[in-house]
């Protein structure tokens, strides 16, 4: 390409499996977008998802078609996505702490976030690296980039639409229903105890889950404990107790257009567990007299 050097094999690596990560990514909320259409998800398509967009235009451009100063705004982006990464890791780590969450329980997170952050960091570094270079050489050569195959390049962006359309229509397809009402545990959407039947459910705005199911107690003590405590930092603080007072909770039919059945039910014989925080909600209950458990969590 009149003298211009390919780019580094782990520049090529990097930036075609971001490219093909982000394309993935912005499908996928589009399908959960349609799907759910809650706030916190058409707040993502609305900002996260275009600045996502740019980012992976960049790097093909920057790295594919060798454009000098399309490296270099995808390596400053990169670097700056990275910062934020850093930013948002060191705030989740602190806040969490301060809710009584444990480091061990917090390590999925920060191994998470951490190679996030050096993915971008390094590929940061790259495309900034790799523009200097274009730079240089085409001041040496006295050259300019090659001329565009549009045909090409309308085949392949073509191609990549129809990746996409494909993709948010599998996730629109597989996508569990809003709500459920008498479903088999197996139906459900949904890590629920062993022997739970007669499942129904309801999600609601952003993370809210409501979900009730008859089992035994001891699976319920089993499941409270394995899946209720570990939901969140510092849910493991507040532990099951017995219900000395009468003990309300929503019911899935809070969040139905059109419920079926009462918004709330109070429990005054047996278990329940509440914990909350601000706008993080986990709570449950299980009531002796008919073997049922309800549980509901909202959390941000």
């Amino acid at each position: 390409m009149n003298g211009l050097p390919q780019p580094p094999l782990a520049l090529t690596i990097l930036s075609g499996l971001t490219f093909t990560v982000i394309l993935y990514f912005e499908a996928s909320l589009v399908g959960i977008w349609a799907t759910d259409n809650d706030p916190f998800s058409e707040l993502a398509c609305i900002f996260f998802a275009p600045i996502c967009l740019i980012i992976a235009i960049l790097l093909y451009r920057g790295t594919f078609r060798r454009i000098s100063s399309a490296a270099k705004r995808a390596g400053v982006a990169c670097l700056i996505l990275s910062g934020f990464t850093a930013f948002g890791l060191v705030a989740n780590v602190l806040e969490a702490l301060s809710k009584g969450a444990s480091w061990f329980r917090l390590m999925p997170l920060i191994f998470i976030m951490l190679a996030f952050c050096g993915h971008f960091w390094g590929l940061g570094r790259l495309n900034l690296r790799w523009s200097h270079k274009l730079v240089e050489l085409q001041a040496e050569a006295k050259t300019e980039p090659r001329v565009v195959d549009w045909r090409l390049e309308i085949v392949l962006g073509l191609a990549a639409l129809a990746a996409m359309v494909g993709i948010a229509r599998h996730t629109i397809v597989t996508m569990p229903p809003k709500c459920g009402e008498h479903l088999a545990a197996s139906a459900a959407p949904y890590s629920l105890p062993k022997g739970a039947s007669d499942v129904s459910y309801c999600k609601g705005p952003g993370r809210a889950n409501t979900v009730e199911f008859t089992c035994e107690e001891d699976a319920f003590r089993a499941w409270a404990e394995e899946e209720i405590v570990s939901l969140g930092p510092g849910t493991s603080a507040v532990a099951l107790e017995e219900i000395r007072q009468p003990f309300t909770i929503l019911r899935y039919n809070a969040f139905m257009n059109q419920p079926t059945g009462p918004r709330e039910i109070t429990v005054s014989h047996g278990l329940s567990y509440n914990w909350y925080i601000l706008d993080h909600v986990v709570c449950a209950a299980y009531d002796r007299t008919n073997h049922r458990a309800y549980y509901h969590r909202h959390l941000r």
